[in-house]
């Protein structure tokens, strides 16, 4: 594809993803003045411009969300330019110039799908700082939107890998149009029916905000807290037993850079040297802080943690000697996924090993169209894969690969 064909069909594309915008937003504007109208309870004009103004921002950020993440030149262009700075990529990046200025355009066209009139209406002020206020917002959000669709392109990349098949974004983007354009206008009619019943929101926020969500801030801390005290004592322990077998054996061993603050971070470096049985290994240091995350080894050097947040319910065993049992099952779709990006790679002159300290319940190998189970002591892309405790019984029996 040649380039003007492809500024051309990101031009179509984004003017259709805006259009969707302007007309589901002027739809949904209408939408909440025809109930207000015809409601027995006073609605204030002013909430039907809120209203409007949130649900323009919301839409306009899901349109072109819908259209940015289906396209696949688009998302082709971003794995093969390499460039690891989500930020850095939006700015260079062709495609979020065009919908800029194209939406740049259309807000100078249709200002009232932007929702000017309604900001206009709600504070009162000059036009001039209507507009500036809105641009910044729009801009903000199309930054955002960009943002999180080079996220979903990592996720989808990996995804891919991982199942062997590519989505079919056709249908994608037919799915999120249909939800959109019902979404925004059922919202539009739902929410003056109930502004009248939020008089005491002010009372119910302040309940959540002193009450509510302090508890389960501390909860999430806390949770997330035992996940590090945990690999920090497994990590401490590994590096007594090294330290005591290379002593006992007479290893020379180098310092060891990073032992803890890996936990939290990524080091581009090794994480120690060691000399055993004539032979010196560069060993670096990994965590999979979460036993129940899997860990997958890219061929790239760089590696994914995935954390699958699925609904677990308990259901009679089966069986005729299941005498009233239970047994945990879990739904087969996760209700989401949280991936964490990781670099493995170093550089080295003896044989590289990766310790996994603390060790996930599994570790893969993707690219190349595979998924590969790995075990301790195998191969990943010229790396050798180690527990804590199996890399120091492999060096006392000069078993490491």
């Amino acid at each position: 594809m040649s380039k003007i064909q492809y500024i051309t069909v990101r031009i179509f594309r984004y003017f259709l993803a805006l259009m969707f915008f302007i007309i589901i937003s002027s739809f949904s504007n209408l939408t909440s003045y025809f109930i207000a109208q015809r409601m027995t309870t006073e609605v204030s004009e002013d909430v039907i411009r809120v209203i409007h103004i949130v649900l323009s921002v919301l839409a306009y950020h899901s349109f072109l969300f819908a259209f940015i993440i289906t396209d696949k030149t688009a998302r082709k262009m971003y794995y093969d330019s390499g460039e690891t700075s989500r930020i850095r990529y939006i700015f260079m990046c062709a495609d979020f110039r065009i919908s800029l200025v194209l939406s740049a355009l259309l807000f100078l066209v249709f200002p009232n799908a932007f929702a000017v009139k309604s900001l206009y209406g709600l504070l009162e002020i000059s036009k001039v700082y209507i507009y500036i206020i809105l641009i910044l917002v729009y801009v903000f959000v199309h930054f955002i939107t960009w943002f999180e669709a080079l996220f979903d392109y990592t996720k989808q990349e990996a995804k891919s890998r991982k199942e062997k098949r590519e989505r079919n974004d056709i249908t994608l983007l037919i799915k999120n149009i249909i939800s959109a354009c019902l979404a925004y206008p059922i919202l539009a009619y739902i929410l003056p029916i109930f502004f009248p019943t939020l008089r005491t929101l002010p009372k119910v926020v302040f309940l959540i905000c002193v009450a509510l969500l302090p508890l389960v801030i501390v909860l999430i801390l806390f949770f997330n807290l035992f996940d590090y005290i945990r690999a920090f004592f497994i990590r401490c322990s590994f590096l007594r037993k090294l330290k005591k077998s290379a002593k006992t054996n007479g290893y020379i061993i180098s310092k060891i850079k990073h032992p803890y603050s890996s936990l939290f971070t990524d080091h581009d470096e090794r994480s120690f040297s060691i000399e055993a049985n004539g032979k010196k290994y560069d060993c670096k240091l990994l965590a999979g802080l979460h036993y129940g995350d899997p860990m997958h080894f890219g061929e790239d050097g760089n590696g994914t943690i995935i954390r699958h947040i699925t609904l677990r319910y308990r259901t009679p065993m089966a069986g005729p000697f299941a005498k009233g049992g239970m047994i945990w099952q879990k739904l087969p779709d996760d209700l989401a996924q949280l991936e964490t990006q990781f670099k493995y790679s170093f550089e080295g002159d003896g044989k590289k090993v990766l310790i996994i300290c603390p060790t996930p319940h599994s570790v893969y190998a993707t690219g190349y169209d595979q998924n590969k189970l790995l075990d301790v002591n195998d191969k990943v892309w010229g790396y050798t894969i180690m527990t804590c405790t199996a890399f120091i019984n492999a060096l006392e029996r000069d078993a490491v690969k």
